[in-house]
Formats: C-alpha cells, sequence, structure tokens
C-alpha cells in the first residue's frame, strides 16, 4: 500500500510577489500541468464521461486546448527571455 505525505509550504517563499522571474516560472509550472493533461486527454483510448458525443470531439477539444497552451507557454518564455535575471542564470549553464 502506498503513502501520501502532504507538505504544507508558503508559495510567496518560492514565488514570491512583484517578482516577474518567478511569475514567469509558476506560470511555465501551471501550463506544464495543463500541457500533461491535454496530452492524455488526447491520447486516451476513451473517457466515457468525455465521449457522449464521440472520441473524434473530445479529441479535438483537447487538441485545440493543448495548441493554445503551447502559445501560452511560447508567450511566456519569451517574456521571460526579457527577464535579466534569468539571462544570468542561462549564461551560468553551458548549452546542451
Amino acid at each position: 500500500m502506498s503513502k501520501i505525505y502532504l507538505r504544507q509550504m508558503k508559495l510567496r517563499r518560492w514565488f514570491p510577489p512583484n517578482d516577474r522571474f518567478a511569475a514567469c516560472v509558476a506560470r511555465l509550472c501551471i501550463l506544464r500541468e495543463d500541457f500533461a493533461l491535454e496530452m492524455q486527454g488526447l491520447y486516451k483510448r476513451g473517457i466515457k464521461p468525455l465521449d457522449s458525443h464521440s472520441a473524434i470531439w473530445r479529441k479535438l477539444y483537447f487538441w485545440r486546448n493543448l495548441v493554445r497552451t503551447l502559445l501560452e507557454i511560447r508567450k511566456t518564455l519569451e517574456s521571460l527571455n526579457t527577464v535579466l535575471e534569468f539571462k544570468r542564470v542561462l549564461k551560468k549553464h553551458p548549452a546542451p
């Protein structure tokens, strides 16, 4: 039997207010979860509650949202590239 541990943390510690870098990273964390959920909705064989019309309609719905999420990720990355602190962090790490 697996165990679940819950730990309370203060988001302000990791994502302080009025910090563009932190806001972009927080947004990317949320968008990553959206993207993962949309990929599941797109690739699942069947999701009965969502397939009442048809699986094709469900897949199109998740496909549209996935594209929208990718556009949001791109916009967030472009915004992140204007943050000096992020540019400094990038310079410290060599390109793969």
